[in-house]
C-alpha cells in the first residue's frame, strides 16, 4: 500500500532513480532515505543499517511497529538525522544512538517508547533538535543534556518525565524551541529561564510546578509564544512582561495569579489569544484580556 512503490525489486541502481527522497554520495552509495507518509508498516528491518554512508534516515508519519533494531546502527558514523516521528513504534531508544557523535537532529516523537534518557546522549555535542515529545518515556532528565550547547530545539512534552527542573537547563542559550509540558516536574520555575534570550516558542503548561514567575522572564525578548498554563503558579505577573514585544500568545489559565495586568495590554498591544484566571487578575482591556 505504498503512496509511491519507487523500484526497491527491480535490477536498475537506486542511485539511477529520479525520484525525490533517494540520494546518492559521489562514489555511488546511499546517503539520503526519506520516504515519509509513505504508507508503510511492519518492523523496520534490520537490514537498513547495512547503508552504511546514510547521512539522513527520515520514515515519518507512517505506521511503522516493533522496536528500532540496534544491530548495525553504530557503524553509521556519518548520520546526521533519524527521523521517525508519528509512527507505532515500541520498546526503548537504542543505545547505540547515543555513541553517533555526527547526529545533529533525533525526532521520534509521537510513537510508544519507553524507558529513560541515559547520561550518555551528553555525547550527541553536535545535537539541533532533540524531539522525542509524546512518548511514555520515564525518568529524570540527565544532567548531561543541558550540556549540548547547539542545542535548538528541546521537546520533551507529553511524557512521564520526573524532577525538578535545574538550573542547568539555563545554559541552553541556543534554544528557540522549548517544550516540556505535560510530565510530572515538580517545584519552581528556575531563574535561569530568563537566560534563554533567543527562545520563540516557550511551552510547560500541566507540570505540577509551584511558586512565582521569575521577573528574568522579561529578558525573553524573541519569546512569540508563552505558555505557563494550569500548573500551580501563584503571585503576579511580573511587569517585566511589558518588555516582550514579540509576544503573540500568552497563556496563563489555571494558575493562581493575582493583581493588575492591564500594563501588558498597553506595553505590548492585543495578544491573540490571551488567557488568564479573570476571577483572580484584573485587566480592563478587553481586546488583550477576552
Amino acid at each position: 500500500n505504498w503512496k509511491n512503490q519507487y523500484d526497491f525489486l527491480s535490477s536498475e541502481d537506486e542511485c539511477q532513480w529520479v525520484v525525490p527522497g533517494i540520494s546518492c554520495d559521489e562514489v555511488g552509495q546511499v546517503s539520503e532515505l526519506v520516504l515519509d507518509d509513505n504508507g508503510l508498516d511492519g518492523p523496520v528491518p534490520r537490514e537498513i543499517w547495512r547503508l552504511r554512508s546514510l547521512v539522513s534516515i527520515s520514515l515519518s508519519k507512517n505506521m511503522l511497529s516493533g522496536a528500532l533494531p540496534s544491530l548495525g546502527l553504530e557503524r553509521l558514523t556519518g548520520l546526521e538525522e533519524i527521523d521517525f516521528r508519528e509512527n507505532q513504534l515500541v520498546g526503548t531508544v537504542p543505545v547505540e544512538i547515543y555513541s553517533m557523535t555526527s547526529l545533529q537532529s533525533l525526532a521520534l516523537a509521537r510513537n510508544q517508547l519507553h524507558g529513560s534518557i541515559p547520561g550518555a546522549v551528553g555525547r550527541l555535542t553536535k545535537l539541533i533538535n532533540f524531539d522525542i515529545e509524546t512518548n511514555v518515556l520515564t525518568g529524570p532528565i540527565p544532567d548531561e543534556l543541558y550540556n549540548l550547547s547547539q542545542l535548538q530545539r528541546l521537546r520533551v512534552g507529553q511524557n512521564q518525565f520526573l524532577g525538578t527542573l535545574p538550573t542547568e537547563i539555563g545554559q541552553l542559550v541556543a534554544l528557540t524551541d522549548l517544550g516540556m509540558f505535560t510530565n510530572a516536574f515538580v517545584g519552581t520555575l528556575p531563574s535561569e529561564l530568563g537566560m534563554l534570550r533567543r527562545i520563540v516558542n516557550f511551552q510547560l503548561p500541566d507540570l505540577a510546578l509551584t511558586g512565582t514567575i521569575p521577573t528574568e522572564f522579561g529578558n525573553l525578548g524573541q519569546v512569540s509564544k508563552l505558555a505557563l498554563s494550569y500548573c500551580e503558579l501563584t503571585g503576579t505577573v511580573p511587569t517585566e512582561f511589558a518588555k516582550l514585544t514579540s509576544l503573540t500568545k500568552l497563556y496563563l489559565q489555571g494558575n493562581n495569579l493575582v493583581g493588575n495586568i492591564t500594563f501588558l495590554c498597553s506595553a505590548i498591544g492585543p495578544l491573540d489569544p490571551f488567557r488568564i484566571d479573570l476571577q483572580k487578575a484584573e485587566c480592563a482591556c478587553c481586546t488583550c484580556c477576552p
